[in-house]
């Protein structure tokens, strides 16, 4: 993959086109040309791929790229050796990307070109489709990722719902879900669960760890989503636990009574003081702070992975359910890509948001929403209230007007890479990619 930004640079890479001295021949382009499909941040381009033919794929945002043209654009990306499907990864939501293709054999020089397509990238959570799953409650929602975007496909990873009497379902896309199997003889209510991938990008050895955290104060754990057992059982002498986060590899888990314990494994907790008796509900980390959000508009900051933790109780403020940190605002227009933006959301539409890492908040509300139970962020924060409409927002104080995400309960929501996974009563899952 070359890419250029110059004339000069395009020139070059004409003369490689055009063979350079070898005396391999051009090729016809793939029948049935490109097709691409669009999502937050992301382009898959596919064609009927020939393994014989070597494609070249030209990448533009000017509406005049043809493969013949390309030379003379300040804006072309060439790759070479391309094969379907290929996957363009990083790009700004709202930008229109031109795409056109050429082949050869033997390092000749490239054939006729394609018709020149075009593809506007968009942001998750502006549409969602109904999944499939158990027909069970779920109250929580968490993500394992294994491998980032890459041009040889989409992010993979593990989306693990969670729900009452032990119930656990996986999904590798966020669409189908299957059960799984609790460990014998566990059936305590799950509330929250949250994984931590050691080895990135090493599909065949993630080093995946996935607690999910219930009634009791109990957790299971599991490291490949499939099979599970039992860290910490049942005690009925145990504050329940509402939520759990990672932070640098060390979980979190907060709930009733402010609650907040630590943990690297699942099996071994230690408890934290939090320096409050409310009733903690959601918890989210950033790698440098985490906060955790409940009753009576309660927040809780820690810059030490929940060893230590400072209270803000805003007054008149109604419970916050959930809390979500957001720093990537890849959209065409935005003014400040680094937000460096948490916010938090609770009941009758309320939105608690701090641009200074948690250390201040600033209350606003969310027109026409009801209790809002979950907030995620990918290049904006997605917001679900308890009629199931979702909300969207770049910076966590405007924003858009409801989209129904089709949920009659919902519980939780969670994130990959490229878009949201929300679940619910009933089994109900939806999805926006």
């Amino acid at each position: 993959m070359i890419r250029l930004k110059h004339v000069a640079a395009a020139l070059l890479a004409l003369s490689a086109l055009n063979g350079c001295g070898n005396n391999g021949d051009s090729a016809n382009p793939p029948a049935g040309g490109l097709q691409a499909a669009p999502g937050d941040g992301t382009v898959v381009v596919t064609w009927a791929d020939d393994l014989n033919i070597d494609y070249w794929l030209f990448v533009s945002t000017d509406s005049k790229l043809t493969t013949e043209n390309f030379s003379t654009l300040t804006d072309i990306r060439v790759i070479r050796s391309a094969r379907s499907p290929y996957v363009l990864c990083g790009y700004p939501d709202g930008r229109t990307l031109y795409l056109a293709m050429n082949g050869r054999t033997g390092g000749g020089p490239g054939g006729p070109g394609t018709p020149t397509i075009n593809s506007t990238l968009r942001a998750a959570g502006s549409a969602w489709t109904a999944g499939t799953a158990p027909a069970t409650d779920f109250n929580g929602a968490g993500y394992a990722p294994i491998t980032t975007c890459v041009a040889a496909g989409l992010p993979t990873g593990i989306f693990t719902a969670v729900g009452p009497n032990a119930a656990i379902a996986t999904s590798p896309d966020g669409v189908t879900f299957t059960a799984r199997v609790a460990p014998t003889g566990f059936t305590t209510d799950l509330n929250a669960v949250a994984a931590f991938t050691t080895n990135l990008n090493i599909p065949t050895n993630p080093g995946l760890k996935i607690i999910a955290v219930g009634a009791g104060g109990a957790a299971i754990v599991s490291t490949d989503s499939i099979t599970w057992t039992v860290g910490v059982a049942f005690s009925a002498a145990a504050a329940t636990l509402r939520s759990i986060a990672v932070n640098a590899g060390i979980f979190i888990a907060v709930g009733d009574g402010g609650v907040a314990q630590t943990t690297t494994d699942g099996v071994t907790w230690t408890a934290r003081t939090s320096n409050t008796t409310a009733n903690l509900q959601g918890i989210g980390c950033n790698g440098t702070a985490c906060i955790a959000v409940g009753d009576n508009g309660t927040i809780l900051r820690t810059i030490d992975s929940g060893a230590t933790w400072t209270v803000q109780a805003i007054t008149g403020t109604p419970a916050l359910k959930r809390v979500a940190y957001g720093n990537f605002n890849n959209n065409v227009g935005s003014a400040t890509t680094a937000v460096n933006t948490w916010v938090a959301v609770g009941d009758a539409g309320v939105v608690m948001y701090s641009t200074d890492n948690g250390v201040t908040w600033t209350a606003t509300t969310v027109a026409g929403a009801t209790n809002l139970v979950a907030i995620s962020y990918l290049t904006r924060f997605i917001a679900i209230d308890g009629a199931g409409n979702s909300f969207a927002s770049l910076d966590g104080q405007t924003w858009t007007a409801p989209v129904p995400t089709g949920l009659a309960g919902p519980r939780g929501m969670s994130s990959n890479s490229i878009g949201f996974v929300a679940v619910g009563t009933g089994g109900g899952t939806a999805s926006s990619f």
